[in-house]
């Protein structure tokens, strides 16, 4: 308890926290990291780093967890993604580009990243009314909707995830399309293995084929570039006098 109470006011935590004796409670959430053996007496016991969010009602609506203790999501990852709070993007790495009707964003959810932290890159398409792309899957002779993305050294680059897409078909062809219409992000993860402080650049590249109800664009490609700090680990805080 006195470890807990001297950790708080060194980061200034006000809400409560707990001594979780013995590891009772992580045991029963199935949280407790096995990688820790326990003859590793310091650390054994811990659980796995994690976000649990909780709606008004008590329920788990969402979680982040990793293997490794270090790697934890940006704030802005967690009330984006978790939350789903609205983030503006100017306040963080974004660029954008646009052609033929459709505008593509690219934003990170953070300024700046640390070694080990784990963020969410937002590709974000915006189609003029009328107008779909379409998704990840389509027939053959079609353009589907993909994204590359290339970065600095030692920023690691997950798969994207796409949004629901919606069935469309056009009178007198067989197939039958998936789309995606009106604003539709794609969400990338990013982790940062770099140990200095400096900048790191992010490559997007975005291609699609915008079409009507009667008639498509040809295919496109848009490309970003965003640029995100990077630091070390996150220093320990020092404590007030």
């Amino acid at each position: 308890m006195e470890v807990l109470a001297e950790f708080a006011k060194v980061y200034g935590i006000q809400f409560p926290m707990l001594a979780d004796v013995g590891s009772e409670v992580i045991r029963r959430y199935g949280i407790m990291s096995t990688l820790i053996r326990p003859d590793e007496v310091e650390h054994y016991g811990i659980p796995y780093p994690g976000t649990y969010i909780v709606d008004n009602s008590g329920v788990v609506t969402h979680k982040f967890f990793h293997r490794e203790y270090q790697v934890r999501e940006t704030a802005p990852t967690v009330l984006k993604s978790g939350s789903h709070f609205p983030v503006d993007p100017s306040r963080f790495v974004h660029a954008e580009s646009d052609a033929g009707g459709v505008t593509v964003t690219g934003e990170v959810a953070g300024t700046v990243l640390h070694n080990r932290q784990t963020t969410n890159l937002y590709v974000t398409l915006k189609m003029a009314e009328g107008l779909h792309v379409y998704g990840p899957e389509t027939p053959a002779g079609y353009t589907p909707t993909s994204v590359a993305v290339t970065a600095t050294e030692g920023l690691f680059i997950g798969e994207p995830t796409f949004p629901p897409t919606t069935p469309f078909s056009i009178a007198g062809l067989p197939e039958e399309f998936q789309v995606l219409d009106g604003e539709a992000t794609i969400v990338i993860p990013v982790q940062s293995r770099i140990r200095e402080t400096g900048q790191a650049t992010i490559n997007v590249s975005v291609r699609f084929q915008a079409c009507a109800d009667s008639e498509c664009l040809l295919p496109q490609t848009l490309s970003l570039q965003l640029n995100v700090a990077t630091e070390p680990m996150t220093r320990a805080a020092t404590p007030t006098v």
